[in-house]
């Protein structure tokens, strides 16, 4: 029964207003911040390792079940009906627990109707105006931030814990945020997930936001924030980018305010160089050498993982987004500059 029930949850998330807010900000935020703490005490994913064991126990029960159904000779159909049954079963299971951890919060308010940030159209110039503030704002950053050897820039200790505490400070300023969410993790097999494409995921079943640690310095306080973001409900990609950019900026950390400052830059300039070359000619002389050098250590570091497997993740994860009616699909990871850009606007930085 929990597979037409999901289907139910769905519709009533996706066509009757406030059914998702409702849930969102009552059920949703009890259940995600209990298992959200009890999961905090393992010092591992329990989601990755979830993963990890699950093909195995699929090919196991597998075994297990020709091997009944070779030796009931004469019980086999009950047997493939039962065999039909327990799949369907843990498959109703598997959706249901996806629409109640996670599933109904894509049909949710988003970040600028909470917050009645109002985001609209602006011209090239307002987007030129915007990249030189984050720029400059990064420059200041990276002249107190930590080098390697390599003078590229690096993270302080005990990362994950200061993006945590600087997503749960954001409902201060935003109280529809939440508060009281623990540390995202660091996945074992980060290297792995760097062959796909992938910066971080969001495991609905354990509520435990994964990072894979693989990944440079110049991004991960950014990707930790904004897998943060989604286990306090924001399952939209712009707007958990843009809680992440807030985050981070709004946080005592200088390694955390570069990196939000340099994601941010990152976007917002990519969006430039399509509307106005000699704009993003301009916006790149306010870069320092620093910056110059990070950027160039973060574009190394992912052209050597664009592969037929990187393409082939992102055109699943593509799908995924769309599925749960994000049409635009993996095109709204830049939306949030049209945020940074309100935000700008209505803060005058």
């Amino acid at each position: 029964m929990l597979l037409p029930l999901s289907l139910i949850i769905r519709l009533c998330a996706e066509y009757i207003h406030g059914v998702a807010d409702a849930y969102s900000f009552t059920v949703y935020r009890f259940i995600s911040r209990l298992f959200n703490n009890i999961n905090s005490v393992l010092p591992f994913s329990l989601g990755e390792l979830l993963v990890v064991l699950f093909p195995a126990a699929a090919v196991f029960f597998l075994v297990y079940g020709i091997a009944a159904f070779i030796k009931r000779r004469g019980k086999r159909l009950k047997t493939m009906f039962n065999s039909f049954i327990n799949i369907l079963c843990v498959v109703s299971t598997g959706l249901f627990l996806f629409m109640t951890n996670c599933g109904i919060n894509y049909y949710r308010s988003d970040f600028s109707e909470l917050s009645g940030l109002e985001v609209k159209e602006t011209s090239s110039e307002k987007l030129k105006e915007v990249c030189i503030y984050l720029a400059d704002s990064a420059a200041k950053e990276r002249q107190i931030v930590k080098e390697n050897d390599e003078k590229v820039f690096i993270s302080d200790e005990q990362l994950f814990g200061r993006c945590a505490e600087a997503v749960n400070s954001l409902d201060e300023s935003y109280s529809f945020i939440g508060i009281g969410y623990k540390a995202p993790k660091g996945v074992v097999l980060s290297e792995l997930m760097s062959e796909c494409m992938i910066e971080g995921i969001y495991f609905p079943y354990t509520f435990e936001a994964n990072v894979n640690t693989h990944i440079t310095a110049l991004e991960l306080p950014f990707v930790a924030c904004h897998e943060s973001s989604h286990i306090h409900g924001f399952m939209s990609e712009e707007d958990a980018n843009f809680i992440a950019f807030l985050a981070c900026k709004e946080s005592d950390c200088h390694d955390l305010r570069y990196s939000g400052y340099m994601m941010s830059l990152i976007y917002a300039t990519n969006a430039l160089y399509s509307a106005d070359k000699e704009g993003f000619d301009e916006v790149y002389t306010h870069y320092t050498e620093g910056m110059k050098r990070d950027i160039e250590y973060y574009n190394k570091y992912w052209d050597k993982y664009i592969t037929p497997v990187s393409e082939a993740a992102a055109a699943l994860n593509d799908s995924y987004l769309k599925s749960n009616s994000k049409t635009d699909g993996i095109k709204s990871y830049g939306k949030m500059v049209d945020l940074v850009i309100a935000y700008y606007e209505a803060n005058g930085k």
